[in-house]
């Protein structure tokens, strides 16, 4: 298919906003009277279904965190460089002051990183409540 054009790329992007292809073609710029037969046409066509894809999945991507930034994120919980805002009275009333993490939250994102890391293995014994299974594999006797 050829490439979208410009009011065809903003009638994708003005899908994206409410998933309202009539609407959509509106805002786009398209009369009333042919915007609801030419969106949902368009809808079935390969070019405007990738871009649309292509245009959600950079949304997802902005919205969900990567994995490099939750660990960079609990690095810096780690080495206490994050700040949290606590309210502390004073005489002139109360003040927020920065303070760094806790050494509870830096504890936990240690343990998190090192687990990430394989660096922490759980154990498991198992002593009682086992079920053992004999296996008999003597000849029958005829």
């Amino acid at each position: 298919m050829r490439e979208l054009n410009g009011q065809q790329r903003r009638f994708c992007d003005e899908y994206i906003v409410d998933l309202n292809a009539y609407q959509a073609a509106i805002r786009a710029g398209y009369s009333k009277t042919t915007a609801k037969a030419k969106a949902y046409k368009w809808l079935e066509k390969v070019g405007f279904r990738d871009y649309i894809d292509g245009r959600l999945s950079e949304k997802d991507a902005d919205l969900i965190a990567t994995q490099d930034e939750v660990l960079k994120a609990l690095t810096r919980v780690l080495r206490r460089e994050e700040m949290e805002t606590k309210v502390v009275g004073s005489e002139s009333g109360p003040v927020l002051v920065k303070i760094p993490t806790r050494i509870s939250d830096m504890n936990k994102a240690a343990e998190l990183l090192a687990k990430g890391m394989g660096l922490l293995l759980e154990r498991v014994e198992l002593t009682e409540g086992v079920p053992v299974i004999e296996l008999n594999f003597a000849p029958k006797e005829s």
